[in-house]
């Protein structure tokens, strides 16, 4: 018997900018405009994001460190090739003004042309691939500083199906539970995902299956896991990026998807993915998940909709027959 581990964990991440704290704050603008939804990220001397926000509707930002040391800025916003700054220095308990301009060069998805090639390293850089996937990680992590804390509204459905040889067929659907959480749901590090997957077996024949978060899908180890191609879309004004776990992790449970991401304003609209490599019987079911987003006034993202399929399975043998139940 195969049963999902419903894990909820609810953390708030807070830097308190007191005055043993060091920060940096200032106004992203263009052409002396202010620019509201820019992703702005404090970045260690070896790339780390040390601590990130977006941009407010008067452009002004915040981010922060717990220690000194040497630093610099990178700022994302949709559209536009990323922006960094030179190094800077932040002493102890010190609050530095950094203005950013953002006068980086205007990215144009309506150029790309769909060609069939083989799935790209996501980590390669100069490539149509690396172009939209810069564009896609830009709007997960505006949604990613936007989304956290905010309460969103949750309900856990169970689809009760019968495999019967010839396709599985649905007997109904329960309400489980109905709330309100500050997380959709929880990941272990990029880290841990790169080492366990997407699934683990546990005691008693018990899988826990791992959703990706916006952390994971936004990772320097999820872009070296992965690969894409560019796909037609059916809809014109749009690109399909479709992604999947590179060759070596086919002993491993991960997962593979698609990408919606708007070819005239280059913004995020849907992602959908399906766990890979899953043992039978759970090879024959839809496990997997689907993101929607919308963009607020203020050049701000949400998840507006957000959904995980999990199998349940009961095997029963008999003399004669072997019955499955799928979940």
């Amino acid at each position: 018997m195969l049963r999902p581990v419903v894990s909820s964990i609810i953390a708030v991440m807070l830097i308190a900018f007191s005055a043993n704290a060091q920060t940096v704050r200032g106004i992203v603008s263009r052409t002396g405009t202010p620019v509201s939804g820019v992703v702005v990220q404090l970045l260690d001397e070896a790339g780390n994001v040390v601590s990130s926000n977006i941009s407010e509707i008067d452009g002004r930002y915040r981010v922060g460190s717990t220690r000194a040391g040497t630093f610099r800025l990178s700022a994302r916003r949709i559209g536009f090739a990323k922006h960094q700054t030179d190094l800077f220095t932040l002493t102890v308990g010190e609050t530095r003004e950094i203005p950013i301009d953002l006068s980086a060069i205007a990215i144009s998805l309506d150029t790309i042309r769909v060609r069939p090639r083989a799935c790209v390293a996501l980590s390669r850089a100069e490539s149509e691939v690396a172009t939209v996937w810069e564009q896609t990680k830009t709007a997960l992590l505006a949604t990613d500083a936007t989304q956290a804390g905010r309460p969103m509204a949750t309900t856990v459905l169970r689809y009760h199906q019968i495999d019967k040889g010839d396709g599985p067929r649905l007997r109904e659907v329960t309400v489980l539970e109905s709330d309100s959480t500050t997380a959709l749901w929880y990941a272990p590090s990029p880290r841990v995902m790169r080492d366990k997957g997407y699934a683990v077996v546990l005691a008693r024949n018990t899988i826990q299956f791992w959703a990706p978060s916006l952390e994971v899908l936004t990772s320097i180890e999820f872009a070296q896991d992965h690969c894409a191609r560019l796909d037609d879309a059916s809809d014109a004004t749009s690109l399909i990026l479709t992604f999947e776990p590179t060759r070596s992790r086919q002993n491993i449970i991960d997962i593979g998807g698609r990408i919606a991401i708007d070819r005239r304003t280059a913004e995020l609209r849907w992602l959908s993915f399906r766990y890979t490599n899953m043992i039978a019987p759970t090879a024959r079911t839809e496990a997997g998940g689907r993101m929607e987003f919308t963009r607020l006034k203020d050049a701000s993202w949400l998840i507006s909709d957000w959904s995980i399929r999990v199998p349940v399975t009961d095997s029963v043998l008999s003399a004669d027959k072997q019955r499955t139940t799928v979940a």
